[in-house]
């Protein structure tokens, strides 16, 4: 079984301060120094073999265990997602990842974190999310969730 190791080490000024890998005995070792105003250390342990294979959840299969999880992209214009959304998507879609998720959509008009993020309040923002979501998932990977 092969593993990949972070270990995170905050402990000063915010800033990314180094990253060193190594091979030895069938694990891959991965060590990210962070240094940030907060002193937390965490040991993030994930197995590789997992990673790849299948898994069912309620009912859904995926692939593999990768997610694309939302990103805010603030590309929407009056909540309504467009042509931005479409290819970001697409490309999300075709990466190999198991489940890709769409950004985070408020549902009320002034919910929203800025006036170009997409919303979920009127039949037009729901429209234009529909209509780029069908598109969406006929040009991705047919695995994709």
């Amino acid at each position: 079984m092969k593993v990949v190791v972070a270990r995170f080490a905050a402990v000063g000024p915010s800033s990314f301060h180094g990253l060193a890998e190594h091979l030895e005995s069938g694990f891959i070792g991965l060590k990210f120094s962070i240094l940030s105003s907060l002193a937390v250390k965490k040991v993030l342990m994930v197995t590789i073999n997992n990673l790849f294979s299948s898994i069912n959840i309620r009912g859904v299969d995926f692939p593999n265990r990768i997610v694309v999880p939302p990103m805010c992209q603030y590309s929407a214009h009056k909540g309504l997602m467009n042509n931005w959304h479409l290819q970001h998507l697409t490309q999300m879609g075709l990466s190999g990842a198991g489940l890709v998720m769409i950004e985070s959509t408020a549902v009320e008009e002034i919910g929203r974190i800025t006036n170009h993020c997409v919303g979920l309040y009127d039949d037009d923002c729901k429209n234009s999310i529909k209509t780029i979501l069908d598109e969406v998932k006929k040009l991705s990977l047919p695995s994709t969730k």
